[in-house]
C-alpha cells in the first residue's frame, strides 16, 4: 500500500490475502499454504523472500492436501503426489484453473477447491478438465490462422493479428505464442462484427516497452492498460490503421532491430558424467524455481546424441541422448520435433543448454535433462552413402547435385527436377542459393574432394551419396603382377575382351583388378591389345609400375574409399568437417 514500510513488495493478489488472513487470524493459516503456492506460482511474482516460503510450504502441502478437488485435478493432469514440484503447478494445475476463468466461470474453481464433497470434487474436476481441453483447442486453432497471417508480413518488425469473433480469452495465449516464434512485439484481437469493435492482448519482447508503444494513441483507444511487457486494449475499426501504423513506426524509430533475442543465462559448461543423484540434491536446495530465482541452465557438448526420435501425436516433440565417454543421458526437448532430422545430422557437434530433472517411470527413478536449446553453429551432414542410384534419389527440390564423373552425370541428369540444377564438379558454381548441396558419386581423388568442399558456404546442408562401383577395389600384390606377366609371356593372341571371365578365374585375380592390371601393363608397353587381341611385348623396358597414370590413379581412389566409404558416419563427419 502507498507509504507503508512492508518490507517485501512482490506478493500477488493471493499472497496479500495470504498475509490478511494471517492478521485477522493473529496466526499463520497453514492449511491455505497449497492454494497460496498455486496463486503465487501461477501469477509469475518474484520467487524471492516470503514468495519463495509460500512456495515451499505450499508445494509440501500439496503433496499431502485433503482437498478433493485438487486430489481429482492431480490426478486428471497426471501428477504424481510423491513428486509435485512448481512445475507441476505451472504446467499441470494452474492452466486447468486458468481456462475457466477465460473461457467459461472461474466460480467453477471456486467450488472446486473449496468443497470437501468428494462426489462434487468429482464432477468439477471434470468440467474443469473438459474446459481446459475447449481452451487448449481454441489457442491452437487461432494460432494456426493468426501465425499464417503473420508470415505474410515477415518484413515488419510487428505483428497485430486479428479474426471475426476470436476468443477474447485466449487471444493472450496466442500473443504469448506468436512472440516465441517470431520474437517480435505482437498484437492479437477479436472482432466484434457487430459493434466493429476489435479487443485483445499484446505481448513484448524483451527490451521493447510495449506500453509506451500504444501509450502514444492512447486517445484513440476504447480501452487501454497493461505494463512494458504485457498490455490489454480496445479500439474501434475507424482507428484500427492507426494503431496498425503507429505501432511498427515506433518500434523502428526506436531501434527494435538492434534488440537481440533472450540470451539464456547458463550457469555453467558441464560434462555429461558430472549429473548424478548427489547434484540433483544439491540444487534442490535452492527451489522452488521460478521468476527472479530461475533454475539453474547448464551447457553442455555431449560427445555425440544418439536414439533421436520424436513423439506426440503430431511429432511435435523431441527426445534423444547425450553420450560423453561411458556416460549417458535421456533429453527431453518439448516442441521441438522439427529439429529431429537436422540433430541426427549433427550428432556430433550440437551445444545443449537444459536443466535437470526428476523423472519416474516403471517404479524407477532417473534425472534426465529438460531442454532449453540447442545450438551448432557447423555444417549440416546427412550420411546417405549408397552404392546404387536410383530416380527417387533426386527428388529434393531447390537443390544442388554434384558429380565427379561425367558418365555419372549424363546418365543421372534426366531425372534431376526442373527447381533443381545439377553440374560437374569443375563446374561449380554456388551463385544461387540452394535448400541441399548432393554429391551424388565419389571422387577420384581426396585433394579434389577437398578443393570443391573449400568453396562450399559452411551454412549449406550437405547430403553425400558418394556412389561407388569400385567398393571391392584393392591394391594387387606383387605375386599377382608376375602371374599375370608369365602368362602373357606363355600365350599369344588372348581374346582379352570375351575371355576375360575365363581369365580371372584361372588366375584368381578379381576382374576389376585384372582389368586395372592390364591397362597398367599396357601404359608400360608390356603388353599390345589390337583389335580386342592382347600380346605380349618382347623385351619390354623395365619400368616402374607406380609411376604410371593408372597406379596412381588407383591409389587416390583407394585413399578416397578408405577415407570416405569404409568409415562410419561419425568418422565421415570428421572427416568432411576437417576440410573446412
Amino acid at each position: 500500500y502507498p507509504g507503508d514500510e512492508y518490507p517485501f513488495g512482490d506478493f500477488s493478489g493471493v499472497g496479500i490475502a495470504f498475509k490478511l488472513a494471517t492478521a485477522l487470524l493473529e496466526e499463520i493459516p497453514e492449511e491455505y499454504f497449497d492454494l497460496a503456492a498455486i496463486g503465487t506460482v501461477a501469477d509469475l511474482v518474484s520467487l524471492t523472500d516470503e514468495n519463495r516460503i509460500l512456495v515451499k510450504y505450499g508445494l509440501q502441502e500439496l503433496s499431502d492436501t485433503q482437498r478433493p478437488g485438487l486430489m481429482h485435478l492431480e490426478q486428471l493432469a497426471g501428477l504424481k503426489a510423491d513428486n509435485i514440484n512448481e512445475q507441476s503447478i505451472s504446467f499441470g494445475l494452474a492452466p486447468r484453473l486458468n481456462a475457466l476463468g477465460r473461457i467459461s466461470d472461474a466460480t467453477t474453481g471456486v467450488k472446486l477447491l473449496t468443497t470437501f464433497d468428494d462426489e462434487v470434487a468429482d464432477d468439477l474436476s471434470h468440467d474443469t478438465e473438459n474446459e481446459n481441453k475447449k481452451r487448449r483447442k481454441l489457442v491452437d486453432d487461432i494460432f494456426l490462422q493468426a501465425s499464417k497471417m503473420a508470415s505474410n508480413n515477415t518484413d515488419k518488425r510487428t505483428i497485430i493479428v486479428y479474426g471475426d469473433n476470436w476468443h477474447e480469452g485466449v487471444v493472450g495465449i496466442v500473443a504469448s505464442r506468436l512472440v516465441e516464434k517470431y520474437n517480435k512485439p505482437t498484437i492479437v484481437m477479436s472482432h466484434n462484427p457487430e459493434t466493429g469493435i476489435y479487443k485483445g492482448s499484446g505481448r513484448s519482447v524483451e527490451g521493447f516497452d510495449l506500453f509506451e508503444a500504444i501509450n502514444g494513441i492512447r486517445d484513440n483507444m476504447v480501452s487501454f492498460g497493461g505494463h512494458s511487457m504485457a498490455i490489454g486494449l480496445s479500439i474501434s475499426s475507424d482507428d484500427l490503421n492507426t494503431l496498425i501504423n503507429h505501432f511498427e513506426d515506433y518500434a523502428v524509430s526506436n531501434g527494435i532491430e538492434k534488440l537481440q533475442k533472450p540470451k539464456l543465462s547458463i550457469a555453467k559448461k558441464i560434462k555429461v558424467s558430472d549429473v548424478n543423484q548427489q547434484l540433483f540434491d544439491n540444487l534442490q536446495m535452492l527451489a522452488p524455481f521460478g521468476t527472479d530465482n530461475e533454475y539453474p541452465i547448464f551447457e553442455f557438448e555431449p560427445q555425440t546424441v544418439t536414439n533421436v526420435k520424436t513423439m506426440g501425436k503430431s511429432n511435435e516433440h523431441l527426445k534423444f541422448q547425450m553420450l560423453d565417454d561411458n556416460s549417458k543421458i535421456n533429453v527431453l526437448a518439448f516442441k521441438n520435433g522439427k529439429l529431429a532430422s537436422h540433430l541426427e545430422s549433427l550428432f556430433d557437434c550440437v551445444h545443449v543448454a537444459g536443466h535437470l530433472e526428476k523423472n519416474t517411470w516403471k517404479g524407477r527413478t532417473t534425472i534426465q535433462v529438460m531442454n532449453d536449446d540447442i545450438y551448432s553453429d557447423d555444417i549440416e551432414i546427412v550420411d546417405l552413402r549408397s552404392n546404387q542410384l536410383n530416380k527417387s534419389m533426386f527428388q529434393y527440390s531447390n537443390s544442388l547435385y554434384v558429380f565427379f564423373h561425367e558418365n555419372v552425370y549424363k546418365q543421372i541428369l534426366p531425372f534431376i527436377g526442373k527447381d533443381s540444377k545439377a553440374c560437374l564438379y569443375n563446374n561449380l558454381s554456388l551463385e544461387d542459393n540452394f535448400d541441399n548441396i548432393i554429391f551424388v558419386d565419389c571422387p577420384d581423388s581426396f585433394e579434389t574432394f577437398n578443393s570443391v568442399l573449400n568453396v562450399i558456404n559452411k551454412k549449406d546442408k550437405l547430403i553425400f551419396y558418394l556412389y561407388s562401383n569400385n567398393l571391392s577395389q584393392k591394391m594387387p600384390t606383387r605375386s599377382q603382377y608376375a602371374d599375370l606377366f608369365r602368362f602373357v609371356e606363355g600365350h599369344k593372341d588372348i581374346k582379352i575382351y570375351d575371355d576375360i571371365d575365363l581369365l580371372s578365374d584361372y588366375l584368381k585375380i578379381d576382374k576389376s583388378n585384372l582389368a586395372f592390371m592390364i591397362n597398367v601393363f599396357k601404359e608400360l608397353k608390356f603388353i599390345s591389345i589390337e583389335n580386342g587381341i592382347m600380346n605380349g611385348n618382347r623385351n619390354p623396358e623395365s619400368s616402374d609400375i607406380t609411376l604410371t597414370k593408372s597406379y596412381i590413379l588407383r591409389k587416390h581412389q583407394l585413399t578416397v574409399k578408405e577415407k570416405l566409404l569404409d568409415v562410419d558416419t561419425t568418422t565421415l563427419n570428421q572427416v568432411i568437417r576437417s576440410c573446412f
